[in-house]
């Protein structure tokens, strides 16, 4: 009988685990989307490997 409660949990740690690294699909936001376009942009003009010195 212990036996399978330690199934059962083991089940319900990987279903958790699962959950939190692979969330499922939610809506995209094309807000969201174009700020992190514009914020790569940025920063690829700050950092990016044409303003290197070397």
């Amino acid at each position: 009988m212990e036996i399978i409660g330690i199934i059962l949990f083991c089940a319900a740690v990987l279903a958790c685990a699962k959950m939190v690294l692979d969330p499922p699909d939610r809506s995209k936001d094309p807000r969201e989307d174009e700020e992190q376009l514009k914020y790569l942009r940025e920063w690829n003009e700050k950092h990016g490997k044409a303003n290197r010195k070397e």
